[in-house]
């Protein structure tokens, strides 16, 4: 009996040492699942309430690991985001890692504080003047209310828009975790390469937009709405009421982002030419630069005078409708 026992405790003790070792070798192995970090997502998610960002940022993340999250519903235009943005539950935004935005000139789209709760460590982006000492800024016009015009319908602007995203994209790729360094580099070089594009695109469309003003003989502006007041001062032509435009009889262009059968439009005399527009107030196909090339397109070939305004629906559609 008694050398039963001295079995039976020396197996119990093999057993015990042979657990202690297997534990040990757990806590100190690195390839553990207890020691492995949870998976990470593969992009980078930028988040925007702002339909003209959002066109802007689209084109410029193409074949990159960056995503963009638009928040309203497309049905919405930008001087409704606001109402839309005050009715959602604050626990329904998304989390995101860069927040774009124009906070700093239009603070009622500014969605910063509520993607904050979701992630603390969430970066601000203002395109319309830089995080950074000294840094850039668009030029705005002077305005009577509180709502700013839409400034980047002035090509200049867009550019300056342009120029803080490519930056502070970089600066986000740069100091993101989930990439290795080599996929960094490629990220960021493709960023390189979009915005590149973009701005040169941009400026060929500003110089083609002047020659086209030039050959077109316009020697005054007339805007629908105020809403317009940053594109008309972009033409560098001298702004004249409509009523004036009528009576003064020089060539005038009227910058309009209404249909073009629209009844404000009917009985004016042939020296008041209408440029119909995107403005970039809604969601709409096309990247940001293909649509600034319809806009040119419909000043070069759809600059309708008055006796053409009665044309059938289908044409006044084909007149605005982005390609």
């Amino acid at each position: 009996m008694t050398t039963f026992m001295r079995l039976i405790r020396g197996l119990i003790a093999t057993i015990l040492m042979m657990s202690l070792f297997a534990c040990s070798s757990l806590s100190t192995s690195p390839n553990t699942t207890a020691n492995q970090e949870l998976p990470q997502p593969q992009t980078i998610q930028l988040a925007t309430s702002v339909p003209v960002i959002a066109s802007m940022a689209r084109e410029l993340i193409v074949k990159t690991a960056i995503e963009l999250i638009y928040l309203p519903s497309s049905r919405y235009s930008i001087k409704r985001i606001p109402g839309w943005l005050a009715r959602q539950p604050v626990n329904e935004y998304p989390e995101a890692d860069a927040v774009l935005g124009i906070a700093s000139v239009w603070p009622e789209l500014d969605i910063y504080p509520h993607l904050r709760l979701q992630n603390i460590a969430i970066i601000p982006v203002d395109l319309a003047h830089a995080y950074v000492p000294g840094g850039e800024r668009v030029a705005l016009t002077e305005r009577s209310g509180n709502t700013p015009h839409f400034f980047w319908l002035n090509p200049a602007n867009s550019l300056i828009m342009l120029g803080i995203l490519h930056r502070d994209l970089q600066a986000v790729v740069a100091g993101s975790s989930r990439f290795n360094e080599t996929h960094k580099a490629d990220i960021k070089r493709q960023l390189n390469a979009n915005h590149l594009l973009m701005a040169q695109k941009l400026r060929q469309l500003q110089v083609a937009i002047d020659n086209q003003l030039l050959e077109l003989n316009m020697m005054q502006v007339v805007i629908e709405n105020t809403d317009l007041k940053e594109l008309a001062a972009a033409t560098l032509l001298p702004e004249a009421t409509k009523g004036d435009a009528i009576e003064s009889g020089f060539p005038s262009l009227l910058i309009t982002n209404k249909q073009a059968n629209h009844k404000k439009f009917k009985n004016l005399p042939e020296h008041i030419l209408i440029w119909h527009i995107d403005d970039f107030a809604k969601p709409r196909e096309g990247h940001f630069t293909e649509r600034w090339a319809n806009n040119l397109e419909a000043l070069k070939e759809n600059t309708t005078k008055p006796e053409n305004l009665n044309a059938g629906k289908n044409d006044a559609e084909t007149i605005i409708r982005p390609r």
